[in-house]
Formats: C-alpha cells, sequence, structure tokens
C-alpha cells in the first residue's frame, strides 16, 4: 500500500507546482500628473521621488500605491501608459540600486501634457517548471 500512497503524493506535489503561477500576485503602483519637459521618478518601496530634469515641477500629482515594491529582485513592467510624450522604464529594481524602479517622463512639446501609468510587478511563483525542466517563460519555443 505504501507504493499507491507516494505514488498520489507525488502526483499532487507535480499537480500543485505546476498550478503555482496562478498563485502569484499581481501588484502596481499607479501615477498621473502634469508634465512640462522631462522628469525622473524614482520608486523604492512605498515612495515616489521625482526629480526635475529640465522644465517645471510637475503638479496634480496622483498615485496610488497597491503595495510597496519588493525588496528583493522582482521584474517591473509599465502598463496603460498614457500621454502625449513618452513614459519609459529606465532602470529595473536590482539590489545595485537599493531596489529602486526609475522612470523617466519625457514631454518634449510646448507646454505640459498630461500622463499617467502603472508599473507593475508580481510576487509569488513567477514561472512554472514542468517535470522535463522546462520553463514556460523561455523565449525559444522548439515546437513545430
Amino acid at each position: 500500500m505504501k507504493a499507491p500512497l507516494q505514488t498520489l503524493a507525488c502526483g499532487l506535489l507535480a499537480t500543485c507546482a505546476l498550478a503555482a503561477p496562478a498563485f502569484a500576485a499581481r501588484h502596481s503602483i499607479s501615477w498621473s500628473g502634469r508634465v512640462d519637459d522631462t522628469v525622473v521618478l524614482r520608486v523604492q518601496g512605498d515612495q515616489i521621488q521625482t526629480r526635475v530634469v529640465h522644465g517645471a515641477s510637475p503638479w496634480h500629482v496622483s498615485s496610488d500605491v497597491n503595495a510597496p515594491l519588493p525588496s528583493a529582485p522582482v521584474h517591473v513592467w509599465l502598463s496603460n501608459v498614457h500621454g502625449r510624450g513618452s513614459v519609459e522604464l529606465v532602470r529595473e529594481p536590482s539590489i545595485d540600486n537599493n531596489y529602486t524602479a526609475v522612470i523617466r517622463v519625457k514631454d518634449a512639446r510646448s507646454g505640459p501634457g498630461t500622463y499617467s501609468f502603472n508599473l507593475n510587478w508580481r510576487t509569488g511563483f513567477a514561472h512554472r517548471t514542468d517535470v522535463n525542466g522546462d520553463s514556460d517563460m523561455d523565449e525559444d519555443d522548439d515546437s513545430d
């Protein structure tokens, strides 16, 4: 009886491991404001610091922190980017920058523009690996 029970336990563990991505939590920080020229935003934990590169300080600024950016390696990305210029992720959080995400907002046109974006990341299991060691995040797809 021990062998079938071990087989069942191994099967359940494998199923849970493959289902892990469902338990990964997605977090975000939303930001919006009026920008006249260029600003750099530094996001660390639940703090957002703004540095004016050129032009005026941003105004009508609003932010919503769903959860603090972790002090651990995470992949971040921008979504729901709106504005007439550019919003660019300049640096991802790493141990080298004390886990700080850096975003540049650049409005090259005359006068201020309204910008908004979400900075996103996942915690928990970011991806899964099957029993053969193949990851669902591999870029090469050898199946033809």
